[in-house]
């Protein structure tokens, strides 16, 4: 089992061990949260590009907006990610995360996905 995967495996056929990383999502997507905004508690669907590949690996890029975001903190699987330009939180899709309502400004991120592929 991949050293990446705390707690149990995804399900996959083939098995997890035979999958490998190889690249990221083309399809990013660009949040963009004003005062009150948030993104409820959910978990992230795997997305197929090709057969033989899926994504397992959420990406998000926390980007400068310069007017002072106060909330709007990421919280996954129970672990909260303060706001702050230039940090990068990877986790499973599988985690239930969700974005706090922003209190103050502007919280700006991009989203992509890590892509494996089966061999």
């Amino acid at each position: 089992m991949p050293a990446w995967f705390s707690g149990q495996p995804p399900r996959l056929d083939p098995a997890i061990e035979r999958w490998a990383f190889t690249g990221c999502n083309e399809r990013i997507r660009y949040y963009r949260y004003g005062i009150g905004d948030r993104f409820a508690p959910h978990y992230d669907e795997p997305f197929r590009p090709r057969v033989g590949q899926r994504t397992l690996l959420t990406v998000l890029v926390y980007l400068p907006a310069n007017d002072g975001c106060a909330g709007g903190e990421t919280v996954i699987n129970g672990a909260v990610v303060p706001v702050k330009a230039g940090r990068i939180a990877v986790f499973d899709h599988r985690l239930v995360h969700e974005g706090r309502p922003v209190e103050r400004g502007r919280k700006l991120v991009l989203r992509t996905d890590v892509i494996a592929s089966a061999s």
